[in-house]
């Protein structure tokens, strides 16, 4: 039985059910940044408020009468009871374990296209208007700040561009080290100078101007906001058909000054921006946006931060697709949400987030035997835990454990792989899971700092 610590009465006290499902919330709200780890941290004071008594109902709130005319001040017994803050009626769930129906991803294949040349794959993001944009706002800047002219042109601005393309190809410690004697490159040197690269470089600009518009004052990206806007641009005209997509968090390293900086632990590169990005199952950027705080991003969070995410980024998928996504989104009015919106979505989950999760029984782990698994049904939406060398929970309102495959799994005790029955939501969670995984990886290949 769960307990705690009563600083009241310096002694250990049980908690009964109702008052654990009380500290754990609902299951209704999510926020990203209260669930960075997987335990945690119950802070003191939270148990100052819990009722350790049987609950005593609560008075009923009634209207106090105004205040006389000559009166200066009300007295007590007419000031108004404030009331308590409390969280939207939420509809009862019951949750009962029965078969679920799967739905049919038979989707069909991408269209064949044409293969285009590099360049044109390239100008789709960048184009020579947006280059000579550039050239204009450096040389407004670098006159500002120095006097002197740069004369910078639009075909420097493609060969600064594509130097830095390559020294995200072939890495060096030092960017002058690509023009040093005996190790320098000529794909580069033939380009541009030492001097003229380095001094291009930081006056490189994409606005003209040293102070945000009233329009971006709230926006601390507003300087490359541009390229931002470009990217997301170039990204949404990727033609998308019904199929497989995934939601996640990515760092952009970077470790200067802006107040969007984030230490995110457990992760490569932990200092940077945080960007929520949709992918396909393959890895191909479809959509993004950089966190700049929810009130900001959202005008509607009412079913928490990870709901608004996935909510604002699948506006472009096609109906009838299945978005996967991790425990920091996943919580089942999201769920429910989704199937309104007509598209199928799957993730893990923790317990906490699950409502009316008192009717659920699943076994304990120590209980469940290796590929073993439960599930718990309510509308259209499927709980199911399964056991490997630990359990996971899976939501869906797509698939179910109603139908398994079998994995090989190392066991250390018999020293040899065995057959694991893995059920069907989990296979396809791992299969089209990793597309944001698949972007990270490739774009960690080839990576420029600037």
């Amino acid at each position: 039985m769960a307990a705690f610590f009563d600083p009241r009465r310096a002694a250990g006290r049980s908690l009964n059910e109702y008052q654990v499902i009380q500290l754990l919330g609902d299951g209704n709200f999510s926020d990203i940044e209260d669930f960075e780890d997987d335990d945690d941290e119950i802070q003191p004071s939270t148990f100052e408020n819990l009722q350790l008594d049987d609950p005593e109902p609560e008075p009923q709130l009634s209207v106090a009468p105004e205040p006389e005319p000559m009166q200066d001040t009300p007295g007590p017994s007419q000031l108004t009871p404030r009331p308590r803050s409390l969280r939207p009626p939420s509809r009862k769930r019951v949750w009962k374990q029965v078969p679920f129906d799967d739905c049919s991803h038979d989707y069909a294949p991408l269209p064949v296209t044409p293969v285009r040349t590099p360049m044109e794959y390239f100008s789709d993001y960048f184009n020579r208007e947006f280059f000579d944009e550039i050239a204009r706002c450096t040389n407004m800047y670098h006159h500002r700040k120095t006097g002197l002219e740069l004369k910078l042109t639009t075909v420097e601005v493609a060969r600064v561009f594509s130097i830095h393309i390559i020294i995200g190809c072939i890495p060096y410690p030092r960017v002058p080290m690509y023009w040093r004697g005996g190790i320098k490159l000529d794909i580069i040197t033939q380009q541009m100078a030492r001097d003229r690269f380095l001094t291009v470089r930081n006056a490189l600009h994409i606005v003209d101007a040293d102070e945000a518009p009233p329009s971006n004052s709230n926006n601390p990206l507003w300087k490359v906001q541009p390229m931002i806007d470009r990217l997301k641009l170039a990204c949404n005209k990727l033609e998308t058909v019904p199929g497989f997509y995934s939601i996640d968090e990515q760092m952009v390293p970077f470790t200067g000054r802006c107040v969007l900086r984030q230490v995110v632990r457990n992760k490569p590169r932990p200092v940077g921006l945080k960007n929520f990005v949709l992918t396909s199952s393959e890895g191909l950027m479809l959509d993004f946006d950089i966190y700049r705080g929810a009130k900001t991003m959202f005008a509607d969070t009412s079913l928490g931060l990870g709901a608004s995410v996935v909510l604002h980024l699948v506006k472009s998928v096609p109906p009838g697709s299945c978005v996967y996504h991790d425990r920091y989104f996943t919580t089942v009015p999201l769920i429910e949400e989704m199937t309104k919106r007509n598209l199928h979505s799957t993730g893990t989950i923790m317990f906490n987030r699950i409502p009316d999760r008192t009717a659920i029984k699943f076994k304990p782990d120590a209980r469940m035997a290796r590929g073993e698994s439960q599930q718990y049904v309510c509308g259209p939406t499927v709980v199911v835990k399964w056991k490997d060398n630990k359990s996971v929970l899976m939501a869906s309102n797509c698939t179910g454990s109603s139908s398994s495959s079998i994995v090989k799994r190392w066991e250390k005790h018999l020293k040899m792989y065995v057959d694991v029955p893995v059920p069907k939501v989990v296979e396809h969670y791992n299969q089209h899971m990793g597309g944001v995984d698949v972007l990270d990886q490739q774009m960690e290949y080839y990576r420029t700092f600037i």
